[in-house]
């Protein structure tokens, strides 16, 4: 969670954007490495109060013997589905897709692997990643905040993972 603390020391300057508030919504992607990650961050989200948050994931993996502490059979990640299936019935990706590209109770959008190809809600200006990306998925997820968007001149990727080394490698794959 230190990178939630950190986001949380960053959210009210976020390079200037409070300062030089677009006319548009700004909204916000969080991508985590796994979703007892995206449970905690959205738990702390809500208990620091000052961004509206949901979890867009699979659903757990209920499997028998998966024991795994970062995978899905974790009683919170459980819990916490259970949560939105109550809350969202059974279209909750779409539900939660339809709130955030409308601006309307979701500013910030916690993902693990969805929605980083092929998501297009242009206002989105801030990725924060929080886990290593590589090849295509990392510059399809560097585009979901470069969509084009009036008064929106570009998007910014706050990375707290280090993912220079994986984005050059990228960038000379695609290159070619």
């Amino acid at each position: 969670l230190s990178n939630c603390l950190r986001y949380q020391q960053a959210f009210p300057r976020e390079l200037g954007l409070r300062q030089n508030r677009p006319a548009f919504r700004i909204q916000r992607m969080v991508v985590c490495p796994d979703k007892l990650t995206a449970v905690k961050y959205k738990k702390a989200f809500d208990l620091i109060g000052k961004v509206k948050t949901e979890i867009v994931m699979s659903p757990p993996d209920t499997r028998e013997n998966n024991e795994d502490v970062h995978s899905s059979e974790s009683p919170e990640v459980q819990q916490y589905y259970e949560m939105l299936k109550t809350k969202y019935g059974h279209d909750i990706d779409k539900m939660i897709i339809q709130q955030y590209e409308k601006g309307e109770s979701i500013e910030l959008l916690i993902v693990i692997d969805k929605l980083l190809t092929g998501f297009d809600v242009p206002q989105t200006i801030v990725m924060y990643l929080c886990r290593k990306l590589k090849e295509h998925t990392l510059l399809q997820a560097i585009a979901r905040v470069n969509r084009v968007y009036p008064g929106k001149d570009y998007g910014y990727i706050i990375d707290y993972a280090g993912i220079m080394e994986e984005l050059q490698e990228a960038m000379e794959t695609y290159d070619r």
